[in-house]
């Protein structure tokens, strides 16, 4: 991505459409991966409510999968959190690395 020193109080159209031409890639992939966990909850049995709030609440797409796996009447509320934490935790060793890389 290129070096702008433009201020963001001088955002003009070329510069928002620049920044959506790059995004559109991952947007793509964003929604595949949506669309794929939506049917994933629907067959599991989700209702429409929970899984559009668990995919805003839950921004981390493996731990959405690993989670639904649990997801049971006896749903094991403590054994979801960890999961998604433990899945997540690699987030945070990647991060370590990355804070010195300036």
């Amino acid at each position: 991505m290129p070096s702008n020193n433009t201020r963001l109080c001088q955002l003009d159209r070329s510069l928002i459409g620049s920044g959506f031409r790059q995004l559109v890639p991952v947007s793509i992939f964003v929604a595949i991966f949506g669309a794929a966990f939506g049917l994933a909850a629907t067959q599991k049995g989700l209702s429409h409510s929970t899984t559009v709030m668990m995919s805003s609440l839950v921004f981390a797409g493996y731990a959405q999968f690993a989670v639904l796996d649990l997801w049971g009447a006896q749903m094991p509320v403590l054994t979801m959190i960890v999961t998604v934490f433990a899945i997540n935790a690699r987030h945070l060793l990647m991060g370590a690395t990355l804070v010195n890389a300036r």
